[in-house]
């Protein structure tokens, strides 16, 4: 039982921890000098790979957004 509980719970935090770094990204390119490219070039992935980000269906791979995260303004900017 207490197994699944965990199970649970890691769920949830990452859930959460995806949908937080997701919006990241959209604020972020909200904000003027950040584009997808420049984005895309500093994380190493293609610049395609981010298209659609906009739309709230986008279900982007981990890895793009283990990979995006670190080049996302700090929370304090974006917000």
């Amino acid at each position: 039982m207490i197994w699944h509980l965990n199970r649970i719970m890691k769920y949830a935090f990452l859930r959460t921890m995806v949908t937080d770094t997701i919006e990241r990204l959209r604020a972020a390119l909200k904000m003027p000098g950040i584009t997808k490219r420049l984005l895309a070039e500093k994380a190493g992935i293609h610049r395609m790979t981010l298209q659609g980000c906009e739309d709230p269906n986008w279900n982007p791979k981990a890895s793009t957004l283990i990979a995006i995260e670190p080049h996302l303004p700090p929370v304090e900017e974006v917000a």
